[in-house]
Parts: structure tokens; sequence; C-alpha cells
């Protein structure tokens, strides 16, 4: 008889399946890609750390209720108050050169709201009513009294108008450069309608994205704050590649309906004659600029005094960050101060 042979079990790796083997390779990927995720969480902390510790803040932090805001003004507090506010997901760095340009005239104080930029983060609702009742408590506490002209870029320019409807006897005059309009998600052609939810989405993904050093790998610094300079550019750079500035800034986005609710109303009770003057880019894709440009013209109309002007050229955020626009800006600020001071 034939001798029988042993049958040697198969290794079991020989014996796998292609599925079993696309899995552990699955695994396997997955692990390297957390811990290429943990040492760029490390990496970014740690350059965070590094950045905050060697960090000079030219202004100061001002203890309210809920907590620290940081205000920087500069020039005399003698001469008349400016007051600038930061567009959505924006910081007060973006106002550089046109406080630079008005510093020595008036007192001009930028400041970052509640939960943005250098500010501490607030507990509770942080939209536009707030953000106004927020800087009424600001002025009190610095020793303002006297009306202030404010200048509101993009949502800050949407709070300005919410301020001087709850608080008109603080304001001397308003400036909105190319400001958010309360209407604006349905104004907008269908295209840019999208465009606009996916904007206000966008800041939740860069608040997660920001701990692996999201905002630096999409370019973030580069078109919040292109055409900045020396510490300003660094500083603002810091802050749009942060996770707690983005946090804040999607608390923002989160109550926009309420915020725009806000601003209906004061577009319903319009602001009488106070001064105004409304500065519109043309940077805008075409599709969306005579939406835009009638938007803008309407705010305009909001006062009996109201102007309105277009910035050629410039885009949304380059009409503050880039010096050549920025001296425009200053222009028309200094042209309203000299007509309300």
């Amino acid at each position: 008889m034939p001798k029988s042979e042993s049958i040697k079990p198969h290794r079991p790796f020989i014996d796998m399946s292609l599925a079993k083997r696309v899995s552990l390779l699955a695994v396997w990927v997955i692990m390297l890609l957390a811990l290429v995720a943990m040492a760029a969480l490390t990496f970014q902390s740690l350059r965070n750390k590094r950045f905050v510790e060697a960090l000079t803040l030219p202004g100061q932090m001002i203890t309210l209720e809920g907590g620290n805001i940081y205000l920087n003004c500069q020039g005399d507090k003698q001469d008349p108050t400016l007051i600038f506010e930061n567009g959505m997901g924006l910081a007060s760095e973006n106002w550089d050169w046109v406080q630079r340009a008005l510093s020595s005239e008036y007192y001009a104080c930028t400041y970052d709201r509640a939960s943005i930029g250098f500010s501490d983060s607030f507990a509770g609702p942080v939209g536009a009513g707030h953000s106004a009742d927020v800087l009424s408590q600001l002025l009190d506490k610095i020793g303002i009294t006297e009306p202030v002209l404010i200048v509101g870029h993009s949502y800050g320019a949407l709070i300005a108008r919410v301020f001087a409807d709850r608080f008109p006897e603080r304001v001397a005059g308003l400036v909105l450069v190319d400001s958010s309009h309360e209407d604006m998600a349905d104004r907008f052609p269908a295209e840019a309608q999208e465009g606009f939810k996916d904007m206000l989405a966008g800041f939740s993904i860069l608040s997660i994205a920001n701990h692996f050093g999201g905002a630096q790998l999409l370019g973030v610094p580069d078109m919040f704050a292109n055409g900045l300079e020396g510490d300003a550019k660094a500083r603002a750079d810091h802050l749009y590649g942060s996770v707690s500035h983005m946090v804040g800034s999607a608390a923002e986005a989160s109550e926009w309906e309420q915020s725009a609710v806000l601003a209906r109303g004061v577009a319903e009770r319009q602001l009488g004659d106070l001064p105004l003057s409304v500065v519109m880019v043309d940077g805008w894709p075409d599709v969306m600029m005579p939406s835009w440009t009638a938007m803008q013209q309407g705010l305009a109309a909001l006062s009996s005094t109201g102007t309105f002007t277009v910035v050629e050229t410039a885009d949304h955020f380059e009409i503050l960050t880039k010096e050549m626009f920025a001296s425009q800006i200053a222009d028309t600020v200094r042209s309203l101060a000299v007509e309300v001071f």
C-alpha cells in the first residue's frame, strides 16, 4: 500500500482571502493615518505654544462680565473715537493699515469680539445682538462716553447697524465696508446661495481641521490676510490657523439667521438722518454683482444722509489688507469723521 501522506495545515497568511488581506491593509493604513494625525496635532500644538509665548500684543485685555476682550486702541484718547468691527471669521489684525492711517488724528480702536481672535471664549450666544451689547459694555469699561464713529466690514457692518439701532446715543456715524446684508442668502443668484451656505458651514470644518494645520494647507491665512505685513500679518496668520478663533467664528456663523432677523428690524425702522457711508468692492463674480450692488445701495438708503461708493479692483478681504485699498477706506472714514466730530 502506498504510504499515506500527512496533510499539513496551510499557514494562515497563505489561506487568507483577498478581502481579508484588504481589511488588514486598511487597518494598517488607518493606524498610519492616526499616527500622522497625532504627529500633526503635536506639531500644531507646539507651533501655537511657541508663537503665543513669543507674542507681544499691541493692545490689552479688558475684563468684562463674560471674560476678557482684546482691545487695541492707538492714538490720543482725547481725540474722537473710531471703533472698528471685524467681519465673520476675521480678527482685528485686518484693520492694521486703516488703523495706522487714522491713529494720528483719532483714537482708533480695534477689538476682537467675544470668542474671536485673542479674546476669551464666552459662554452663551454670540450673535449680533450679543456683540452689540458687549461693545456697549466695553465702551463703558474704558470710559468712552461720547458718541463714536463705527467702521464695520462684512458681518461687522451688520453688527454696527444693530448697535446703532440699540444705542443711537452712542453713535456719531457709520461706515459700512462691503457689508453683509440680512437677505443675501435669498437675494444671491442660486449658484451663489449654495456658496454662502458652504461658507457658514466652513468655519466648523476649519475648527476641526486647524487641529492639524488645516488652514495653512488650504491657504486660508493667505486669503484672509493677503497684504498685511510684519507683526500684524504674523498675528493674523496665527489666528486664522488656530482652533479657538475658528470655533468662535463657527458659533457666530451658527447664529447667522438670528443676527439677520435683528438687521431686518433695523431696516424696517431705518436709521433716520444718521451720517452713513457705504463702500462696496467690485471684485465679486459677475453673476453676483447685480444683486450685491442692489443690496449695498439699499443699505445706503437706510439713512437720509447715506452715500454709496465703489472701490474698483478690490476684493472682499483685500479692501482692508492691501495698503492701496485700505488708504481709500481711511479717506472715507476721515471724510465722515470731519463731518460728525
